[in-house]
């Protein structure tokens, strides 16, 4: 995998892609010495792509088979993609996420902890 500055990578876009779509190479691109994106073959675009949505389905799958799971009503669910897509213009996608999560957690009673004896 070669990595190759953000400047030198627009000075020379057509090379950078040729090397990715034909050769097949994966460029990671880096901007004060962090790295920043990657530009990778769309095969490899396509396999990502394909293990995401694997464990999406994994994932939906546990939770419909946990029986002690409680059912998220509608309601709810739209109200946090409004939320969410109002933080994430404003602070970006992670950043949103966790917001989000901070106040599901708010939004929810606290589970009583089990008594030890």
């Amino acid at each position: 995998m070669n990595r190759v500055a953000v400047g030198a990578a627009r000075q020379d876009l057509a090379e950078t892609l040729n090397r990715v779509a034909y050769k097949g190479e994966r460029v990671v691109l880096h901007r004060r010495g962090r790295d920043v994106a990657a530009v990778v073959p769309l095969e490899d675009l396509r396999r990502l792509e394909d293990l995401e949505d694997r464990e999406d389905v994994a994932a939906a799958r546990h939770a419909l088979a946990d029986p002690n799971e409680k059912p998220i009503p509608l309601d709810d669910v739209r109200a946090d993609l409004r939320v969410l897509d109002e933080l994430e213009a404003k602070v970006g996608h992670a950043a949103a996420l966790t917001e989000l999560e901070r106040i599901r957690a708010a939004r929810s009673p606290a589970k009583p902890k089990a008594r030890r004896r």
